[in-house]
């Protein structure tokens, strides 16, 4: 059996080739197990890639799956600008489509026709979860999640580490309540 599914490379957020934020869009991926997604993710070698199916509910209008090289996401906002991108391609005008995706349903609305078109993502505000703990926001704070410190001297960084965070085994690794 022959299956066929057609696959793009767009560079979201540009018009200029080879700028912008690169994505793969799979149109007919009704045809492909997870296994088989996540292949093609981890070939096409981009930060995501969007796969399209046809929709399983009368409340929207297409869905996809987004697949990093090693996973599945619930939703990828510049893979999502690229798949409306391709999927307008033939349409005319303004339209309202809703894309159904892990993380829920978002409208996008197509703006313009041609190389004009523009791309908008409308997304209901994300739920609120608990308040972080001084601990967590401390280390939430960080670029790369790690502590910096500024220490007193002859203080060594990881007992400063310790002591905000954790204690240190004998083994050299970190352990952190909670």
């Amino acid at each position: 059996m022959t299956r066929t599914v057609q696959v793009f490379q767009v560079d979201a957020f540009t018009r200029q080739l080879f700028t912008g934020n690169p994505a793969g869009v799979v149109l007919g991926a009704e045809v492909l197990s997870d296994e088989e997604m996540l292949a093609i993710a981890r070939e096409l070698n981009n930060g995501d890639t969007a796969f399209v199916l046809p929709p399983d509910g009368e409340d929207h209008d297409v869905r996809v799956r987004f697949f990093t090289p090693r996973t599945e996401s619930g939703f990828v906002g510049h893979a999502t600008v690229a798949t409306q991108y391709v999927l307008s391609r033939a349409a005319s005008g303004r339209s309202i489509r809703r894309q159904k995706q892990k993380a829920g349903i978002v409208d996008v609305e197509i703006r313009g026709t041609g190389e004009d078109r523009r791309i908008a993502i409308r997304q209901s505000t994300p739920p609120i979860g608990r308040e972080l703990s001084e601990r967590e926001r401390l280390a939430a704070s960080s670029p790369t999640n790690a502590i910096h410190l500024i220490l007193p001297r002859g203080e060594r960084p990881y007992e400063a580490a310790a002591a905000l965070l954790g204690e240190w085994r004998r083994d050299g690794r970190l352990e952190v309540d909670g």
